[in-house]
């Protein structure tokens, strides 16, 4: 059995809430979540996210984030602090203890590495439905599959 190349990244840190600010993270993330779906892909479509999570947990105490993504992770964190900087918005990182306080750090790609790289966690083991397909990939099958299906509709 021939073994799929690994397309997808993968990564998850997690860290400490600044004391309080677990209700700004949930207030940021209702805000987030009436955005159009569209929009918000076309903001991150740089990061080439297959899939991404925000988890707050201890009673908003403690932090995960998770990424699968087709990119390597220096890119990943450039491109993710350049929309940042485009933005003006740096996700949700300012409420963690260890991101730095000055707005400056928000596009700084090498603040996120540090404090991504001492808030890291590694995964011991993982699976993939679709090992060796990039997100590109999967939208234009997606692409194909609808008009195939809209051509069939119609024959009908």
């Amino acid at each position: 059995m021939e073994k799929q190349k690994q397309v997808t990244q993968h990564f998850t840190f997690v860290s400490r809430v600044k004391p309080g600010r677990g209700k700004n993270i949930r207030a940021n993330a209702a805000k987030r979540a009436e955005i159009p779906w569209e929009e918000i892909d076309k903001v991150l479509r740089p990061l080439t996210l297959h899939y991404a999570r925000w988890i707050l947990f201890d009673n908003d105490t403690r932090f995960i984030y998770y990424a699968s993504f087709d990119t390597d992770m220096d890119r990943y964190i450039d491109d993710a602090a350049r929309i940042f900087a485009e933005s003006g918005v740096a996700g949700f990182f300012p409420d963690l203890e260890g991101f730095p306080d000055d707005a400056a750090s928000a596009s700084d790609p090498e603040a996120y590495r540090k404090f991504l790289a001492n808030n890291k966690v590694d995964s011991f083991f993982q699976f993939e439905g679709y090992p060796g397909v990039t997100v590109e990939e999967i939208k234009k099958a997606l692409k194909v599959r609808n008009a195939f299906s809209n051509m069939l509709d119609e024959m009908q």
